[in-house]
């Protein structure tokens, strides 16, 4: 399969090891371009003017050697899936969600899930790393498998525009990296598709988010809320992924999420 990984994470470091200012800032549009017009690394997530909490996250990727971890998903994700059309190449990098102004973390995974064209484009499929979580081997693991597997259900049926479409992405991404969250209480599940029901083929972005994130999420960004929990939306799409519905007529990408998960 023509997928494989490129180790950024020391690169990233490095970049915080020029004291923060213009020097770092056009030693980053540098390392972005790599001497060409375009983008020649997939670094535009990284925020070049971080604070100390960035370098920290990095040095602890690193310490967890966090892209030997990556290469073995990637590894395992190219015996599950089918031949990808074209190369990918995966990597690995820090978003800051935590301090700065560099990165709206809703809006930034909202385009990061659904609108790869541009980076596919490009060869490059990143694993956004962000600041305010907690990275271990599980983790990286778990996050690069459902990286890998937009990257192929991307190139195998094209971008998700619809609520629904985008449902059906995610849900058999998150159950192909054997993810368990997010997750809903029943209540909270049977109310959330309720909410949902009908709205499959919305195409509206403000919608979307507010039914994918929840209302917290949509407030965040100025969106109306739907009266969503927390990624109430995305656990919707996972526990469609696992229901006895789902097994008794599964689609293409269930299929490949389960029997790989037992093989």
């Amino acid at each position: 399969m023509n997928v494989r990984l490129v180790s950024l994470l020391q690169i990233q470091r490095d970049l915080y090891d020029t004291p923060r200012g213009f020097e770092r800032f056009q030693e980053y549009l540098d390392l972005l371009r790599g001497g060409t017009d375009d983008l020649a690394l997939p670094l535009s997530a990284l925020n070049p003017m971080g604070h100390a909490h960035v370098a920290t996250t990095l040095d602890h990727l690193l310490s967890i050697n966090a892209e030997a971890i990556a290469q073995k998903a990637v590894e395992e994700a190219t015996t599950r899936l089918s031949e990808f059309p074209q190369e990918v190449q995966i990597a690995l990098v820090v978003a800051d969600d935590l301090r700065g102004q560099w990165t709206d973390r809703i809006l930034t995974e909202m385009n990061h899930l659904f609108k790869m064209r541009a980076e596919l484009r490009r060869g490059w499929k990143t694993v956004l790393c962000w600041t305010s979580e907690k990275w271990d081997s599980c983790r990286v693991h778990r996050e690069t498998l459902a990286a890998v597997y937009r990257a192929w259900h991307f190139l195998r049926h094209g971008e998700a525009c619809t609520l629904s479409q985008m449902m059906r992405q995610e849900g058999a991404a998150l159950a192909f990296a054997g993810a368990d969250t997010p997750y809903l209480d029943s209540d909270d599940l049977a109310y959330s598709r309720e909410v949902i029901a009908g709205l499959g083929d919305t195409h509206d972005y403000s919608l979307q988010v507010a039914i994918l994130f929840g209302d917290n999420a949509a407030r965040s960004v100025g969106y109306k809320p739907q009266g969503l929990s927390d990624r109430a939306g995305l656990a919707v799409a996972l526990a469609n992924q696992i229901t006895p519905a789902a097994r008794d007529h599964p689609n293409e990408s269930a299929i490949v999420s389960r029997s790989s998960s037992s093989s």
